[in-house]
């Protein structure tokens, strides 16, 4: 005897109720709560979902628990603001690398006083 849910899937054991449309959300859905999602830490392939925005990494040598979202590890505002913050870490260690070789061998106190005082503050130097 062949498999019974075949084209149904995950999603057989709600039939025909709730909709089409409806259990095929629900089945991306589910699909990517039972994913297996690589770490951050060790870099293998074995974080699973052990609680709503709960995650453990699986390996042996690893076995660190993650905060994330419920249905996957990264959420989209999680993944938005890690890139907003490595982008202002990046736009802010150019800002000092300019200013360290256009001050010579001023302090950066000296050399941020002068911005100090404008409205945009230390943005300035980048609105040139």
């Amino acid at each position: 005897m062949g498999k019974r849910t075949r084209k149904a899937g995950l999603m057989g054991k709600y039939g025909t109720r709730y909709g089409a449309s409806l259990r095929k959300q629900a089945k991306n859905m589910e699909i990517a709560q039972r994913m297996t999602y690589t770490c951050s830490f060790c870099g293998k392939n074995s974080v699973k979902r052990t609680a709503a925005g709960i995650w453990k990494c699986t390996a042996k040598t690893c076995g660190k628990i993650i905060a994330g979202g419920a249905w996957s590890v990264n959420t989209q505002a999680a993944v938005q603001m890690r890139s907003t913050i490595r982008r202002l870490r990046e736009t802010s260690e150019l800002y000092w690398r300019v200013v360290g070789c256009w001050c010579g061998s001023r302090s950066r106190a000296a050399v941020v006083a002068p911005f100090a005082g404008s409205p945009l503050g230390r943005n300035q130097f980048f609105l040139h």
